[in-house]
């Protein structure tokens, strides 16, 4: 659990030193942090989190984990779903930003 959270922890770390945070900087932090986190199994249930009705749900239609399953399988699904949930940023523009700011030339 402590390597998931290494990324964020150096993500927040790097842009509490940051002045100006811009798109092009959390485009690019996203999208590592993103890369790290894919779910190994891509079975996993979709939970629409803009509806009411499915995300107070007590009964979402999650399995418990196998016993010797590692723990770091269980929160891997819920972060993806939760940053591309709440990170939506328009590929091409984050792409763009990136590509036009001088600090990552």
């Amino acid at each position: 659990l402590v390597i998931i959270l290494e990324d964020f922890a150096e993500v927040t770390e790097y842009l509490s030193r940051s002045n100006y945070t811009t798109i092009s900087l959390m485009y690019s932090l996203l999208a590592i942090i993103s890369k790290n986190i894919v779910p190994d199994d891509f079975s996993i249930e979709v939970v629409d989190l803009t509806s009411l009705n499915t995300t107070f749900d007590d009964d979402v239609g999650y399995e418990d984990a196998s016993e010797d399953e590692p723990i770091t399988r269980q929160p891997k699904p819920a972060l993806y779903q939760s940053i591309n949930h709440y990170w939506k940023i328009p590929q091409e523009q984050g792409m763009l930003a990136a590509l036009l700011d001088s600090r990552f030339k």
